[in-house]
């Protein structure tokens, strides 16, 4: 209905989000954000910059919201190694709710309710020089519970090289969001291995290391990961789905038959009025 537009008649923008201190809060910090025990609309974290885990408008992707354990909007009932995997720093919770798992803090309280922060959870991008090969997604899930800090990877066909058996911490990388569409991710200066950026491995994204096109591993189940070297400076991630190239060709090819039947039409027209023109003599 157009809810986010000025001239909407049936809903106020303002009263449908409105824009709480907590929002605020959480906008000038950074950092993703899971709404724990909601009771506002989503679109209130993401209208405001926030990164908002369930994504725009409470439209998750299946693999997030299998990752999550099939219900994305309940982040109390799934475990807490699984949050800090997708890089959710921040949990707004009603008041009331008592985190479950260790290691989260009360940083923020108002009436709204009281947000934790979890300095344990992992970036939103991130080198790993180390990881798990998992041979189904049931055993992904298995090494997510299990934590510890490694991502780990559906191989079935063990095409992924070992992992090193001594391998330091991940090593955080810088992550410039270009648009909807586009994300670029500046490396960590010689760091090689698996870079892992916490957004989801949907269908249609692709990835290209300094401009050469590389593989999209699925990464803990949901998120996007490639194979980077030491001497690697920049992965940039677009999305390019088969369905909007399809698209852009039949609308092109719509265009071209349109101003072809134009021209013929004119063409037509001219040759009539010249007749009656010659026939007016």
């Amino acid at each position: 209905y157009g809810i986010h537009f000025d001239y909407n008649p049936f809903a106020n923008p303002a009263a449908l989000y409105p824009r709480l201190p907590a929002v605020d809060w959480l906008a000038a910090r950074g950092g993703r954000c899971a709404p724990v025990g909601w009771q506002f609309p989503a679109n209130v974290l993401t209208l405001a910059g926030v990164q908002d885990a369930r994504l725009y408008d409470a439209v998750t992707a299946a693999p997030f919201a299998a990752y999550m354990g099939g219900k994305p909007d309940v982040v109390e009932q799934a475990p807490t190694a699984r949050t800090r995997g997708a890089a959710v720093r921040y949990l707004w919770a009603e008041r009331g709710w008592r985190p479950a798992g260790a290691g989260l803090r009360p940083v923020y309280e108002d009436r709204s309710g009281v947000i934790y922060e979890d300095a344990a959870a992992l970036p939103r991008a991130y080198v790993a020089a180390a990881w798990r090969v998992a041979a189904d997604a049931a055993a992904v899930r298995a090494a997510v519970d299990a934590g510890g800090g490694l991502p780990a990877v559906e191989d079935p066909r063990h095409g992924l090289p070992p992992a090193p058996e001594t391998a330091g911490p991940p090593v955080a990388a810088e992550v410039r969001q270009v648009s909807d569409c586009e994300c670029r991710v500046h490396l960590p200066g010689g760091t090689a291995g698996l870079l892992v950026l916490n957004d989801i491995a949907y269908p249609g994204w692709t990835a290209a290391v300094d401009g050469r096109p590389a593989e999209i591993l699925q990464v803990n189940g949901a998120f996007r990961g490639v194979r980077v070297g030491a001497e690697d400076r920049e992965v940039v991630f677009e999305y390019r789905p088969r369905s909007f190239r399809w698209g852009a060709r039949l609308s092109l090819l719509g265009l071209a038959l349109a101003a072809a039947a134009g021209t013929g039409l004119r063409g037509k027209g001219s040759a009539v009025e010249t007749t009656r023109r010659f026939g007016d003599l």
